[in-house]
């Protein structure tokens, strides 16, 4: 098996679309996944939807059915998007993600997250490509990290945003390491030339354009950044862990095991921190 399975886009229907297919083909055949935290589902969840919060779905994908088509929603797409990326990784037949969320189910208009290009990945046509298009990911993630550092109001999020810059510097370097052994060549002409042949663009995690991300976050809530993070954090995490389970070498193993490790552990920040920004908006008069 390729180091390069797995790294497919994912499909997206809108709220209609998953209301008439549900209404046509029964409940029965479908699984309905709820990917938001526990507090959401318990003001609200759409009727079967089993609750897996998406910082917990990359270890319990085998309580779900593989076979049946797999519905998955959050609050506004966004989770949703990154938790079916997760799924169709996993072996799963068919996965959908529902866009706009539960708010659009409800008949709100959801706030536009920046547009994620999730099929970026499977342009890749080697190790050495994917190697490289991941460490472009982590520069992108570390410049919309360190903005964030430096602008949310939140001083606890700031703090934790300005972890992630260290950690994501540490994972450039990592991926620049390895990339010199897989290919023999220099990694940062490699690394410019990837930029170079899409436009210049600076994307992060998910396939979004930084620039876009950031004009997006401008005046967002703590808890509306950190969701964003949380999404991109946890398909990096399942990104590295498929890319240990097909290395080709053990050293290549080892590493991307290190990095699903370390994203993992944001994973479990940033969720902590989105549960805490919750708490805290349910306060808000």
């Amino acid at each position: 098996m390729s180091v390069l399975d797995g790294f497919q886009p994912v499909s997206t229907w809108s709220v209609d679309e998953v209301r008439a297919s549900l209404e046509r083909g029964g409940r029965e055949e479908y699984s309905l996944v709820d990917v938001r935290q526990p507090r959401e589902y318990e003001a609200g969840h759409l009727p079967s939807a089993r609750l897996i919060p998406l910082g917990e779905l990359p270890d319990r994908c085998a309580e779900l059915d593989r076979e049946r088509t797999t519905v998955v929603y959050c609050a506004a797409g966004v989770r949703s998007l990154s938790g079916a990326a997760i799924l169709a990784r996993a072996g799963f037949r068919k996965v959908i993600s529902m866009s706009g969320g539960i708010h659009a189910w409800q008949g709100a208009v959801a706030s536009g997250f920046p547009e994620s290009g999730m099929k970026w990945f499977a342009s890749a046509a080697s190790a050495g490509e994917l190697v490289a298009l991941a460490w472009v990911l982590e520069a992108g993630a570390k410049e919309f990290y360190s903005r964030m550092a430096q602008s949310i109001a939140d001083r606890r999020a700031a703090s934790l945003f300005a972890d992630l810059v260290a950690d994501e510097a540490s994972h450039e370097a990592m991926l620049s390491s390895l990339y010199q052994k897989i290919t023999g060549g220099p990694a940062d002409a490699a690394f410019s030339a990837m930029v170079r042949e899409r436009a210049g663009e600076r994307l992060m995690e998910g396939g979004i354009r930084v620039d876009e991300a950031l004009a997006w976050a401008d005046g967002r809530s703590a808890a509306e950044i950190t969701e964003l993070a949380l999404s991109m954090e946890a398909i990096s995490y399942d990104r590295y862990h498929a890319m240990a389970e097909r290395a080709g070498d053990e050293a290549s193993r080892k590493l991307f095991a290190l990095l699903a490790a370390e994203e993992r552990s944001h994973l479990t920040n940033l969720t902590a921190m989105f549960e805490s920004a919750l708490q805290t908006a349910d306060h808000v008069p």
